[in-house]
């Protein structure tokens, strides 16, 4: 057994699972101490017909199996050119599988829709309507991270109400043939502010649905109304770069992947930057002026300490063109003159104006960009 991409729990004994893993589908009848491999198949996704745990479906880049001998032989029940896919079950219309597949650029390419217990697919909504993977609040544009976050959900109750996890959370009432918004990552759209990065939904069988995503657990106990945060309070985020104020000892800012940029001022932590936050500075002279990176050397500066100046100030090459660095890209500040700064991307760029404008000032142009960087 290589890497397990899903457990499935037998509904009625806990000590027979099901794994679908990079090598094969296995089995265990003790609780996990032993396992047998079942077949071959390799399965992103795999799902049993509620009420029948020897009817399985698994999923693989392009294509859909069905098995009814609990996944010892299994027949190829949908192929499509397109990328990775996730399934759905209800116990409210046990013959019923969704699937929702990726295209080639992540985004989404089709959900389809099985009445026969996986026998057959129909598609139920196309993605050339409407782009649910990416990130536009309109879903107008092209593309996604479906090759990352991407899942599906049925509820228990009624199996015609969906929910799709990308980037955002959508929902649907009829089967999957129209979607609205449920939820945006900064909260446009007049709906919910719910971290990005759906990589599970789940119902419980009261009817509670679970989002698992980049920023934590979330609940909501009516199909999506409303939202509650189940991990706020841990202090689990990870951490990437640190800056610390000369003229406060109580003021720091940090960048933290997938949960931003914040700062804690007046014992109080407040975003100020969204997606994945590197490294930080607090000008040593003026603590109204900072700094904060999105990936790949985006850096930002505020001069009003966040309030209402977040100011894009990435160098660009000769043709105008933004330059792009490490994933956490380093840049510092001189300790003589406050105004200069030194980025490391392919090269070494200077500044002499807080960013306003930079100067490349190496012939180094390594592709694999420039990691650390220190100054006298």
């Amino acid at each position: 057994m290589s890497k397990v991409n899903k457990l499935l729990l037998h509904p009625t004994n806990n000590n027979t699972l099901l794994a679908a893993t990079s090598t094969g589908v296995y089995r265990t009848i003790n609780g996990g101490t032993d396992w047998t491999s079942e077949s071959d198949f390799s399965f992103i996704d795999l799902e049993y017909k509620p009420g029948d745990f020897n009817t399985l479906y698994g999923s693989q880049d392009g294509g859909i199996y069905t098995s009814t001998d609990g996944g010892k032989n299994w027949i190829a029940s949908y192929q499509s050119t397109g990328g990775r896919i996730e399934l759905a079950v209800s116990p409210n219309e046990s013959t019923w599988v969704y699937a929702i597949v990726t295209d080639s650029d992540g985004g989404l390419g089709t959900i389809q829709k099985s009445i026969d217990s996986g026998s057959t697919f129909d598609e139920v909504f196309s993605g050339s309507t409407t782009n649910l993977l990416n990130w536009d609040v309109n879903s107008t544009e092209t593309g996604g991270q479906g090759w990352y976050d991407l899942s599906l959900a049925a509820s228990i109750a009624d199996a015609n109400v969906l929910f799709v996890g990308g980037i955002n959370t959508w929902r649907s009432t009829d089967g999957g043939l129209n979607w609205e918004l449920n939820s945006h990552w900064s909260g446009q759209g007049e709906v919910p502010a719910i971290h990005a990065d759906k990589h599970n939904l789940v119902f419980r069988e009261n009817g509670d649905l679970f989002e698992c995503n980049d920023g934590g657990i979330y609940a909501s106990d009516d199909n999506g109304t409303n939202w509650y945060d189940l991990s706020n309070g841990l202090v689990i985020s990870q951490i990437y770069k640190l800056g610390v104020s000369v003229l406060n000892e109580d003021e720091t800012i940090t960048g933290l992947q997938d949960n931003g940029t914040k700062l804690r001022f007046n014992d109080v932590w407040k975003d100020v930057n969204g997606g994945d936050g590197m490294e930080c500075i607090i000008d040593y002279t003026d603590n109204n002026i900072q700094y904060g990176t999105y990936v790949n050397g985006e850096i930002h500066r505020t001069t009003d300490q966040w309030l209402t100046v977040n100011k894009i100030i990435t160098p660009k090459d000769e043709n105008n063109k933004v330059i792009s660095g490490a994933w956490v890209t380093p840049y510092i500040i001189d300790p003589v003159d406050h105004k200069t700064l030194y980025a490391g991307y392919g090269d070494v760029w200077k500044t002499t104006d807080q960013g306003d404008t930079w100067t490349k000032i190496s012939d180094i142009a390594t592709t694999d960009n420039i990691r650390v960087m220190a100054i006298a």
